[in-house]
Formats: C-alpha cells, sequence, structure tokens
C-alpha cells in the first residue's frame, strides 16, 4: 500500500493506492481532509521511505 500524500499535483492528494501483488491492478482510494487526519497521523514523521508516482 502507498499512501500519497500529494506533493505532486492535487489529483493525487489525500489517496491510498494498493495493490495485491506485482501481477494485479493498481487501486486507489482517494479521502476527504477528514477521513486521511487518521492516516496521515500514522505516516508523518515515521521515517517511512518516500517514493515517486506508482
Amino acid at each position: 500500500m502507498a499512501l500519497w500524500t500529494g506533493v505532486s499535483g492535487a489529483d493525487w492528494n489525500n489517496t491510498a493506492i494498493t495493490r495485491v501483488d506485482q501481477a494485479a491492478r493498481l487501486k486507489k482510494k482517494s479521502f476527504s481532509e477528514e477521513d486521511w487526519a487518521d492516516l496521515r497521523h500514522l505516516i508523518d514523521g515515521q521515517g517511512y521511505d518516500k517514493s515517486t508516482v506508482p
């Protein structure tokens, strides 16, 4: 799962991207600011690797 906090474009802000394995299709789900706040709390300041757009 990738949690996209949205630095590259507004259409990716607050978006979770999931894929069950390398052969599976990507699925994306965008969240409201309120719903995203809980996910952001889990990742901010935790030292997770940053990546590029999937």
